[in-house]
């Protein structure tokens, strides 16, 4: 019994509950994955394409994921179709406080590798960027350049999720983007999708 007071006693000085709180909060849900799966899938998966590269962590600062620069740009685009609901906005700058790591989880029909996004950021120095690009199509031949993603914001019913994605291709290709999904018959489906920046 007293062996068994210590270990417990161990276990809630290494492990206080706030902190395994905190542990479960930042390791990305299964619902998730299913919804980048449908982003990729939708998106940019383009003949030819055999590997995803998807970065980690998440991005991107909460700086950049105010409700307040959210909402109205992505009514801007869609004034005429369904917007995410408030809940699903709150959630999505809350998840977007922090960033956690991506692992390979996804549901797709071409290999995935993540790659951290300090990696990939090494390989551009911004004066050679053609260069630079087919050193990065020899790293990953076959792939379609590199996506980053938020964290998935969701409604309090769970079917419906607010995504930011940053696609990057080559020097003059490039696409952010805010995802609208909903989810119906078990399944998760892009409902609107508004293209952010280019490049």
């Amino acid at each position: 019994m007293r062996s068994f007071i210590l270990v417990l006693s161990l276990v809630t000085v290494l492990f206080p509950p706030s902190a395994v709180a905190q542990a479960r909060k930042d390791v990305f849900s299964s619902e998730e994955y299913a919804i980048y799966s449908a982003i990729i899938s939708k998106h940019y998966i383009k003949d030819g394409v055999r590997l995803v590269v998807v970065t980690t962590p998440t991005c991107c600062e909460v700086s950049e994921r105010r409700k307040e620069d959210v909402m109205p740009r992505f009514q801007y685009f869609v004034s005429a179709e369904p917007s995410p609901a408030p809940e699903t906005l709150d959630s999505y700058v809350e998840r977007n406080r922090t960033s956690v790591e991506v692992q390979k989880l996804f549901k797709l029909n071409v290999e995935v590798k993540i790659v951290l996004y300090k990696k990939i950021e090494s390989l551009f120095d911004m004066i050679e960027l053609e260069e630079d690009w087919k050193t990065f199509y020899r790293m990953f031949p076959h792939s379609n350049g590199y996506i980053r993603f938020s964290r998935a914001g969701f409604n309090r019913a769970g079917n419906e999720a607010f995504v930011s994605t940053a696609w990057m291709s080559g020097s003059l290709s490039g696409e952010g983007r805010y995802i609208l999904l909903r989810k119906k018959d078990g399944r998760w489906n892009v409902e609107t999708s508004i293209t952010t920046w280019v490049s």
